[in-house]
């Protein structure tokens, strides 16, 4: 059993008593009732969460974040056109304050890039990157590890499904 784990009980049942002890004392008996009650469920679903395998949980995370990326940008929707993958903005997303950005896609006959945005999946690498930061800074859209609005993160999106 950890020490911290112990200190948590500790200070949990010096907690849940004091509070109870004012309370009931003071003849609040109802609110002294309350009060330990929901002092003891915060402690039990905390200590659950903190320490779940009876020590504290302080593993870190590896790697880059996001641990995964989109296959399209934030807000937008994979589909196919004419056997082509690219992302579509179906509910509005993309718009800015000046209107710039993606029109709003209704139906599979709006292929007109003003509607659609490019996955450039015959590109790989830094042509591939280029492509998408431009495209993303044209339709006003951002992609979680990819492009936050300003500037690239250098992490190249996964290739959508075949």
């Amino acid at each position: 059993m950890d020490f911290l784990l112990v200190a948590y009980i500790l200070i949990a049942v010096v907690v849940i008593t004091g509070s109870f002890y004012i309370n009931f004392s003071a003849g609040k008996i109802t609110t002294a009732g309350i009060l330990g009650a929901g002092t003891l469920i915060a402690a039990i679903i905390f200590g659950i969460r903190w320490f779940p395998r009876g020590e504290l949980v302080t593993k870190k995370i590896e790697g880059p974040w996001p641990p995964s990326v989109n296959v399209c940008p934030d807000f937008l929707s994979l589909t196919k056109v004419n056997g082509v993958s690219m992302c579509i903005d179906p509910v509005g997303a993309s718009r800015r304050e000046n209107n710039a950005g993606m029109n709003q896609w209704k139906d599979a006959s709006q292929i007109d890039p003003s509607f659609t945005f490019s996955l450039y999946t015959n590109l790989q690498g830094n042509a591939r990157l280029a492509k998408l930061y431009a495209e993303c800074k044209a339709k006003g859209v951002t992609w979680e590890g990819v492009y936050d609005g300003m500037v690239g993160l250098n992490r190249e999106p996964p290739l959508p499904p075949a």
